[in-house]
């Protein structure tokens, strides 16, 4: 099966070298189906020099070796509720604290999970923070969180600055298919500064100064590019191409444009196809699959 003509498409694809350099490397990267998933990303400028640990995205936080590279972030995203990709995140919200100067993590979460989260943090704080009442004891519990809920078709922005260009960081969210459980995919979504039109390109410095005086717009339209998706838990169904013209059709479409694309394939051997779609996973045999539904094979 890896030898497919896809796969091979996309072995070919991702080795060109005049591909320009994706603004995120994977830092790290663990998943063991039903103990714990965990990506860590880190974003870097187009030479490879790396951003400040504190620029890290993080997909899901389960139970990984991975923790120790999610610390320094302070933004993570949970593509659902599943104990092995959120067990981590009380863990994740203490140590980032204690590590960062008391610094207040954001979790984008699916919007079923908000108030079951509340709740698990109120339990862990009130553990965290008892005390027998000896002198000295710490009363308050560490654990500052910002838990924000989202749902197929939103766009929010990314809490996250000094980036390369000055870009920004915006999160697209499409909805994905394990077995009824609420899942989300996402796309993660650049967006920059427009340069100078063309027709002011060649201008001196001072008949620009004149131009922005004067009301005049000399910036082209902000530049975005699709940099990153993740699906999360899903079947084939949950990522194949739509028809639809919703935004969270468009926005799953579009995910597959980005040049780092992040799926998990539980079932690795052949023949599990169907045990793979009723049990809301991906099997390495419906990758080609996708691929083609997105025009991978047309590449």
């Amino acid at each position: 099966m890896l030898h497919h003509r896809l796969l091979a498409t996309l072995a070919s694809y991702l080795a060109m070298s005049d591909l320009p350099k994706p603004l995120f490397r994977v830092k790290s990267a663990w998943s063991k189906a039903g103990v714990g998933t965990s990506i860590v990303l880190q974003p870097q400028d187009t030479d490879g020099n790396v951003c400040k640990p504190s620029t890290r995205v993080v997909f899901d936080i389960g139970s990984t070796p991975a923790i120790a590279d999610a610390f320094p972030a302070s933004t993570v995203i949970v593509s659902h509720g599943h104990v092995d990709h959120v067990g981590s995140m009380f863990s994740h919200a203490r140590a980032h604290s204690v590590a960062y100067g008391g610094s207040t993590p954001t979790y984008f979460v699916p919007k079923p999970l908000v108030p079951k989260l509340d709740a698990a943090r109120a339990a862990f704080s009130a553990m965290d923070a008892l005390t027998d009442g000896s002198d000295g004891a710490r009363s308050d519990s560490l654990l500052k969180m910002n838990i924000v809920g989202v749902e197929a078709g939103d766009e929010v922005e990314l809490p996250i600055t000094k980036l390369p260009d000055r870009k920004r960081l915006h999160l697209r969210v499409f909805d994905v298919a394990h077995c009824g459980h609420p899942g989300l995919g996402f796309s993660i979504v650049s967006r920059r500064a427009g340069g100078l039109k063309p027709e002011y390109q060649d201008l001196p410095v001072d008949k620009i100064r004149d131009l922005v005086k004067s009301g005049v717009e000399i910036k082209g339209e902000p530049v975005e590019t699709v940099e990153v998706m993740y699906s999360g838990d899903t079947s084939l169904d949950g990522i194949m191409k739509r028809d639809g013209v919703s935004r969270k059709d468009l926005f799953l479409n579009e995910a597959f444009t980005a040049p780092l694309i992040l799926c998990e394939a539980t079932y690795l051997e052949e023949g599990m196809r169907e045990q793979a779609k009723s049990r809301g996973h991906m099997s390495i045999e419906d990758i080609p699959t996708v691929l083609s539904s997105h025009a991978w094979d047309r590449q």
